[in-house]
């Protein structure tokens, strides 16, 4: 009897918290749908929004951006040339919480219609990018990322 009762006051002090992270975690896929959203319509300022203003990305080709304006600045580029057909879909994305206001998600990713730098067309790909993010003032942001084709 004395189990069950201190197994019913556990769940319902753990209760508030699973909640709380279960909405953290709508959150942070809602973002990873604006991401998608964003790209697919090839618009660079919701785009940018996603990410902090000191964000670190690392992009596929192993480029280290620092902070918002350098991503914008390729994204512009890129979406202006290789990627201005590009269609990009999220295949999955797995959320571990370090704390309360630290996540990181590893989003799976599907791309199709982008090209090379040359023009050429690239087949369709994979990858999976892992993000960093933090909850500021009860919104998350993205504050680092490790972006990588899946070969």
């Amino acid at each position: 009897m004395k189990i069950l009762l201190a197994s019913a006051i556990l769940a319902l002090a753990l209760s508030p918290a699973w909640a709380s992270q279960q909405t953290d975690a709508d959150e942070i896929r809602k973002i990873q749908s604006r991401w998608g959203d964003a790209w697919n319509r090839h618009d660079i300022n919701a785009l940018s929004a996603l990410v902090a203003e000191d964000v670190r990305f690392v992009n596929v080709a192993g480029n280290v951006l620092n902070g918002r304006e350098e991503f914008a600045k390729l994204q512009t580029r890129t979406h202006a040339t290789q990627f201005k057909d590009s269609v990009r879909t999220v295949t999955g994305t797995d959320i571990k919480f370090l704390t309360a206001d630290i996540a990181v998600a590893h989003v799976r990713w599907g791309m199709k219609g982008d090209k090379d730098a040359d023009g050429t067309p690239r087949p369709p790909r994979n990858g999976v990018m892992m993000q960093v993010l933090v909850k500021r003032s009860g919104a998350w942001t993205i504050v680092a990322v490790q972006n990588t084709n899946v070969r």
